[in-house]
């Protein structure tokens, strides 16, 4: 299996397969490449080719159109065809001679009415009248004539006054070309064996083919495409034609494949003409060209294998005999004699390079297992044997060997110097670490009786917030009741205007009454007069008089008396007024005393609750202070254990690094 496989994966096998590849795949690219430059190359003239026959078919057809409308324009110029003295024979004479001189089958007369001046029928309804008789000429659509019976195309042209054109129409003039003169062009029109041309009208009705039939039958591709699925490419090829494009397609009809070439025929109403071949016609020279290159690739095959099987033949087997060497040179042997490099090309260059090498590596390596050998010994201080066999690259070797002893002679000092570092500074660090121990214990200890204390100030906190609050209550209470002792003054101060305003009304009274009494004494004193002058019979009067004045004069004493009574009531209630007005402004500072003292004490009660979420914050933050204090404490302890245990490592790495000898 090994035999097989190695003889598979050979060299010379790969050469053969390679290179036979190579040509293969090279004159298949030149093979294929060729057979296609040459089909696009056919195609594109046939495209080249179809679309220019197309275009110059048009425009035959379009130079044959104008010229027969030029003739039978210039024949309306005709004199003798408005002139009213020449006999209807005469003009028929004419026009039979014109027809027979241009090859047309027959020709007409008609008159502005679009009666035949020949045969009498009436033409006025006909496009071609209708264009004619406005001063244009015109060519009709393929159609079938009311005399004939025949497929014609009409040629019609005014006739002019006294044969001056573009002066006034008398009449119209139409000659009828031969039948079949549109279809004599589309059969000289010949690209291929099996092509062909044909004609449409705006409409897509063919009006020209090498089938007559199509033409009497009027084909129509778009109307047939309907219901023949078939016709569907060839159908909108049909369309842009009648739309006046011009261009070059394919499509399938009747079992073959065709390219189809088309162009618009100026000078009529959408005409267009079209030129179609299959495409079989002009494919044979392709099918040869790739017989022709197969042939070719087969007889390259068989050459270029004989020459690559001897080529790989004088190169594989030295190169195989080279890989064995080099293959036991990968597996390490370096005692099997390598073979003699009899070539002279680079293949026996190449042997004797494996030569050199295997000396080479077998020097290299003897004296890299001594080196190595020394250092596995703990001796850092080896030198190499034979530094000359470092040759080239190999130089790389002992130098990175060199530098290995030297890095790791300049590390063993670094770990010796270290070591007694370590030793002495472990030492130390036990002594600190043990003396932060202890400070850490009275820490903790100290911290405790803080946190006591804390705790006694928080407490006292709270309590200060309850009591806060409390009073806050007890004052808010006493607003209300100092409130409503306001509003009872108020009453007071609004009852003691109504007595001011009444004392005032009854002093108006006894001012009254006094006038009364001063009246009425004055009134008994002329009574009494009055009945001293009447003598004995005006006695009893004079009693009335005298008791009317004494009445009258108490009644003016008790007025004064009740005067002063008011006026002494009313200073009073004037003090009175202005003893409740301090009242109420005694109140109403006690109410704002009692207001600024409320909104004080509310705040001292919240500050006194921050102060109490802060001492338990703090309550708390000393707690982790005592918890690190005391993870300090037993870290100090356990860094000063581990101390101990440091400095007695270092001892013994300071015996294992004085067990490796090492350079000064």
């Amino acid at each position: 299996m090994m035999r097989k496989k190695q003889k598979d994966d050979s060299i010379r096998s790969q050469i053969m397969t390679r290179m036979s590849m190579t040509v293969l795949i090279a004159t298949l690219i030149i093979g294929i490449v060729g057979a296609i430059l040459n089909t696009v190359s056919t195609f594109r003239l046939l495209e080249q080719t179809m679309t220019e026959t197309a275009h110059i078919a048009a425009e035959r057809v379009e130079q044959e159109l104008l010229a027969y409308s030029y003739i039978v324009y210039e024949i309306g110029t005709m004199k003798q065809l408005s002139d009213p003295m020449v006999t209807v024979e005469e003009k028929k004479d004419l026009i039979d001679n014109r027809a027979k001189v241009h090859n047309f089958q027959r020709g007409n007369l008609l008159d502005i009415s679009g009666n035949s001046i020949f045969d009498g029928n009436n033409y006025s309804d006909r496009a071609y009248f209708q264009a004619a008789i406005k001063g244009d000429y015109f060519i009709s659509e393929p159609l079938v004539s009311k005399v004939t019976g025949e497929f014609t195309v009409i040629i019609a042209a005014p006739v002019w006054e006294n044969g001056i054109p573009e002066s006034k129409v008398v009449g119209v003039v139409y000659f009828v070309p031969v039948g079949t003169f549109l279809n004599d062009i589309v059969t000289s029109i010949q690209v291929s064996e099996g092509g062909g041309a044909y004609m449409l009208n705006g409409s897509g009705t063919t009006i020209a083919h090498q089938v007559m039939e199509n033409v009497t039958n009027e084909q129509n591709i778009i109307e047939q495409a309907k219901t023949e699925t078939s016709l569907k490419k060839l159908a909108s090829i049909t369309q842009k034609m009648i739309l006046g494009e011009s261009g070059y397609d394919s499509y399938f009809y009747e079992g073959q494949n065709k390219v189809l070439a088309y162009a618009p025929i100026q000078g009529t109403n959408n005409w267009s003409i079209g030129i179609n071949a299959p495409i079989n016609d002009f494919i044979g020279t392709t099918i040869l060209s790739i017989v022709i290159t197969i042939i070719i690739i087969v007889v390259t095959l068989i050459i270029s294998g004989k020459i690559t099987r001897n080529l790989a033949m004088s190169i594989g087997e030295p190169l195989v005999l080279c890989a064995k060497s080099f293959q036991q040179l990968a597996e390490g042997d370096l005692h099997t004699e390598m073979p003699d490099a009899k070539a002279k090309n680079e293949i026996g260059q190449l042997m004797q390079s494996a030569i050199v090498l295997k000396t080479d590596l077998t020097d290299v390596i003897d004296d890299l297992k001594y080196v190595l050998g020394e250092l596995a010994q703990g001796n850092f201080a080896v030198e190499s044997r034979n530094p000359e066999y470092y040759k080239g690259d190999y130089w790389e070797i002992l130098n990175a060997l060199r530098n290995l002893r030297n890095i790791m002679n300049e590390t063993l000092h670094q770990i010796d110097e270290s070591a007694e570092c370590v030793s002495s500074g472990s030492v130390q660090l036990a002594q600190n670490a043990q003396q932060l121990a202890e400070i850490a214990t009275e820490q903790s200890n100290e911290v405790e009786t803080l946190t006591v204390t804390i705790s006694e100030v928080n407490e006292m906190s709270k309590r200060n917030a309850e009591e806060t609050e409390a009073a806050y209550h007890r004052v808010k209470e006493a607003e209300k009741v100092a409130d409503k002792s306001r509003e009872n003054l108020n009453d007071l101060t609004n009852a003691m205007t109504v007595i001011r305003e009444t004392s005032l009304k009854i002093q108006d009274i006894i001012t009254s009454i006094e006038d009364i009494a001063s009246q009425t004494n004055l009134l008994s004193l002329n009574a009494s007069i009055e009945a001293a002058r009447a003598g004995e019979a005006g006695r009893g009067f004079a009693v009335v008089a005298d008791q009317i004045g004494k009445l009258a004069t108490d009644s003016a004493r008790s007025a004064i008396d009740t005067k002063e009574l008011i006026n002494k009531s009313m200073e009073d209630i004037q003090a009175g007024s202005k003893i409740t007005e301090r009242t109420v402004e005694a109140i109403q500072a006690v109410l704002a005393s009692m207001s600024e003292f409320q909104e004080v004490a509310k705040g001292t009660s919240e500050t006194s609750k921050q102060q109490a979420d802060m001492l338990i914050q703090i309550l708390q933050s000393v707690e982790q202070i005592s918890q690190s204090v005391e993870n300090n404490s037993a870290s100090a302890e356990e860094t000063s254990a581990t101390s101990q245990e440091l400095s007695n490592q270092a001892e013994v790495l300071k015996d294992q690094v004085e067990k490796f000898q090492l350079r000064k």
